[in-house]
């Protein structure tokens, strides 16, 4: 059974119809190669939250050259969503 499957039984039918949820699968879908199973699933999204804080984290600072705002406002997003999946989807799982 794929990684989609598992999580389309896991989580609930009023959850599914959230708009996230087609994000989530999409998401899924992108990084399918390091997912096997749900905790494989968990292990990926906190990976990438972390790699993507990282991220902002250095370059937030302060910088002479100044900060490049069409890297961290994407960057802010992106985790933004990423702790909408784990709150939403991941504690079903």
């Amino acid at each position: 059974m794929s990684i989609k499957e598992q999580v389309k039984e896991k989580i609930p039918e009023r959850l599914q119809k959230y708009p996230e949820f087609g994000l989530f699968l999409k998401w899924i879908e992108e990084n399918k190669e390091d997912i096997k199973n749900t905790e494989e699933l968990k292990e990926a999204l906190e990976g990438q939250i972390n790699e993507d804080q990282d991220f902002l984290n250095k370059e937030s600072k302060a910088q002479t050259q100044g900060t490049d705002t069409r890297q961290i406002r994407p960057t802010a997003k992106e985790i933004d969503l990423l702790k909408k999946f784990k709150k939403l989807f991941l504690e079903h799982l």
